[in-house]
């Protein structure tokens, strides 16, 4: 998936973060607008989740496996197949667990 080169004509590939790490967050989602990307950063699972009430589902999101309430993989059931999910975390156990 690669940005479009005019955003002006063409719509952006959309990329939604969900992290309560919040300098993780920010870290990746600058990185990704910098690449030219739309990317809307949640604080968690709850926040993410809401937004699809209100919003087509993203072309990409980038999840923490392990956050307070609910975590990435619950998130993923619900946001569905149609999206494609990357699953971050900082601990090593639930990157092999995920798998």
């Amino acid at each position: 998936m690669q940005p479009h080169e005019d955003s002006r004509t063409r719509k952006q590939p959309r990329i939604w973060i969900c992290d309560d790490d919040r300098s993780g967050r920010f870290v990746l989602a600058e990185a990704l607008r910098d690449a030219g990307f739309a990317v809307q950063a949640f604080d968690g699972a709850p926040a993410a989740l809401a937004a699809l009430d209100t919003e087509a589902s993203p072309a990409l999101v980038f999840t923490d496996i392990r956050m307070p309430g609910k975590t990435g993989m619950e998130a993923a059931q619900v946001i569905g197949s149609k999206t494609h999910i990357v699953f971050v975390t900082a601990y090593d156990t639930h990157a092999v667990e995920a798998f």
